[in-house]
């Protein structure tokens, strides 16, 4: 989401919380919880835990580089439509 846009939509609850905020607090909190749960002794439990905490955020950066290359390319292929449901003229909102 376009944190632009986010910020210019006026809608109630949960929208006018910040989207750094909010990401913050759901990737936090079951971080948080999990490692309450981890025993300080069990070391092969936290290499396989931390594993996948660097392999997720390894995968959410590959996954954000290559949606904006991808969006790229799709334009220029004219594949691309239009969000309907957005206030405005068709010819006037971006494509998606």
């Amino acid at each position: 989401m376009d944190i632009k846009l986010w910020r210019k939509s006026n809608r109630g609850f949960p929208f006018n919380i910040p989207l750094d905020i909010l990401i913050l607090f759901l990737l936090g909190v079951p971080l948080v919880m999990s490692l309450f749960t981890l025993s300080i002794k069990d070391t092969h439990l936290w290499k396989v835990f931390l594993l996948t905490v660097g392999l997720s955020i390894i995968a959410f950066m590959v996954t954000d580089k290559f949606i904006g290359i991808f969006k790229q390319n799709m334009i220029k292929a004219n594949l691309y439509g239009k969000d309907l449901n957005k206030a405005g003229e068709k010819d006037d909102k971006p494509p998606v």
